[in-house]
């Protein structure tokens, strides 16, 4: 088959699996589905008729195929008929997208040395371990659609235009014990919300954790969506007063905005889990400012730091926790090597960079 032929039949072959995909995702809404006595009858009727030769519609006119428009048990089918129109009859080799279950993460297998920032000293995080905050609570994955954060509720140009499409979210922190396999991210935690957390010293533990909630696979898987919704989105756009170059960047950082972290998620880290503790000291390269009334006039005074802008990180020495348990040889040794290897030579002077959101999607430049 030449490659024009097999090019032509790409979105016959594509429509078929987005009749099918749009079937399962019926389904996930009502698990008791049956398109033969269906309120959406008619819709599916029209796409099996039309598989091999789709055209382009919206949630409007697709409800229009069906036998009564004003049904109320075709609202809770919405969601599911906003992912067929964005697919359905646009050529090309785009997946049906796919379907997110709210907020919810499933609990994996993981069985690897992780960081994790925090402000509390070595002495009681190695008798305590680290529990999540709301004991019980089940992780919760949040804000993984676009919104419009203005606290005024004025109109964002930029992002209004999104609103609802997907982004990599994040865990709520109360829910989880939040960690990453980057040391340099575990670095920007406890987050330098006021001054003492901005000039006091604090520690990066290296833990093991066995299982726990894969928030990063699910950013990507997220991030991607936003992207490829994007792109349609932005080749039909009418642009106003905003750059388009500007518009397309701010967006694509907003919809990429947790990717660096490589945020991964445990229920709890028992004591024996710490395998130790880099002690740190850290510099911003954005310092908050505030005014306060000292004597007789207002001055100014660091109020915290902006974390997005990163900084460095000195580390000062490692502790390592003499309770520590390991699951195997391999890993006591892992950890002991990374520990020298980031320590050697120390002498109060081992500077690191602190990583910014954009380290999450650069380009790459390499080949």
């Amino acid at each position: 088959m030449t490659d024009s032929r097999r090019k032509s039949r790409l979105p016959d072959r594509m429509s078929k699996h987005h009749l099918n995909g749009f079937l399962e995702d019926l389904k996930t809404i009502n698990p008791a589905f049956r398109a033969s006595t269906s309120s959406l009858k008619g819709l599916i009727q029209h796409l099996e008729r039309t598989v091999n030769a789709p055209q382009k519609m919206t949630a409007t006119q697709a409800l229009q195929h069906c036998s009564k428009t004003t049904d109320n048990r075709l609202e809770k089918y919405a969601p599911a008929i906003g992912r067929l129109v964005s697919v359905w009859g646009k050529g090309g080799i785009v997946p049906y997208p796919m379907i997110r279950v709210g907020g919810s993460l499933a609990p994996v297998t993981m069985n690897r040395l992780c960081f994790r920032g925090d402000d509390r000293p070595p002495e009681l995080i190695f008798a305590t371990g680290f529990t999540k905050r709301r004991k019980g609570a089940k992780p919760v994955y949040r804000d993984f659609t676009m919104k419009n954060n203005s606290l005024s509720g004025a109109k964002d140009p930029i992002r209004d235009p999104i609103t609802g499409m997907a982004r990599a979210g994040d865990l709520d922190p109360d829910t989880a014990v939040c960690v990453t396999p980057e040391i340099d991210v575990a670095a920007l935690f406890p987050l330098p919300t006021s001054k003492e957390r901005m000039m006091s010293q604090s520690y990066i533990y290296m833990v093991f954790v066995e299982s726990g909630y894969n928030t990063n696979a699910r950013q990507v898987l997220d991030a991607l969506e936003g992207l490829s919704r994007l792109v349609d989105f932005e080749k039909s756009e009418v642009i106003g007063e905003t750059p388009k170059e500007t518009l397309h960047q701010v967006r694509i950082m907003d919809i990429q905005q947790n990717l660096y972290g490589r945020e991964l998620a445990t229920d709890i880290i028992p004591a024996k889990s710490v395998c130790g503790a880099f002690r740190i000291t850290r510099t911003w390269a954005k310092i908050k400012m505030t005014q306060e009334w000292v004597v007789d006039k207002f001055i100014k005074v660091p109020a915290g730091a902006d974390y997005k802008d990163g900084g460095t990180y000195t580390i000062l020495e490692w502790v390592p926790n003499p309770g520590a348990v390991y699951p195997a040889p391999s890993y006591e040794t892992a950890a002991r090597t990374f520990a020298e290897k980031m320590t050697e030579d120390i002498k109060g002077s081992k500077t690191f960079r602190l990583p910014t959101t954009t380290d999450g999607y650069s380009r790459s430049t390499g080949m």
